[in-house]
């Protein structure tokens, strides 16, 4: 190749520039059908983003739901927790205070809020329900 381009004069602004590529020519029937491949490609990866991304917003918005729902059953699993257990009618105090501490079950660990929620905001004021009191 470079005696070829040596020999045309092309560097003294005389002759044709003659490039033999013998061997790597591609006809334009392949050049159309490699075309169409990579055409068919990116519409494949196209669509495989979108589902990907539409995976992605469908479940965070599932996460939040979840959260939302943990939220609501501490408040509820806190609300039980206050109302008096109904007292037996045939047992002894200390039998029904020694029943009610085994049936009691233990105290949540504290409740932490993700920062990556979009919900975030809305959830920081209810942050501190979800705190341990100190004993």
């Amino acid at each position: 190749m470079i005696a070829n381009f040596a020999e045309s004069g092309f560097k003294e602004g005389q002759g044709e520039f003659k490039l033999n590529v013998s061997g790597n020519e591609i006809t334009i029937p392949e050049y159309d059908e490699l075309e169409e491949d990579l055409q068919l490609k990116r519409k494949q990866l196209n669509h495989e983003r979108r589902a990907f991304t539409e995976s992605l917003i469908r479940l965070g918005r599932d996460r939040d739901q979840l959260l939302t729902e943990r939220i609501e059953f501490e408040r509820e699993k806190r609300a039980w927790k206050a109302l008096h257990p109904t007292p037996g009618s045939r047992k002894s105090r200390a039998n029904r205070f020694s029943t009610f501490l085994a049936e009691t079950p233990t105290p949540p660990q504290k409740f932490s809020i993700l920062s990556e929620s979009p919900l975030t905001p809305f959830l920081e004021q209810f942050k501190s329900d979800f705190e341990l009191p100190k004993y």
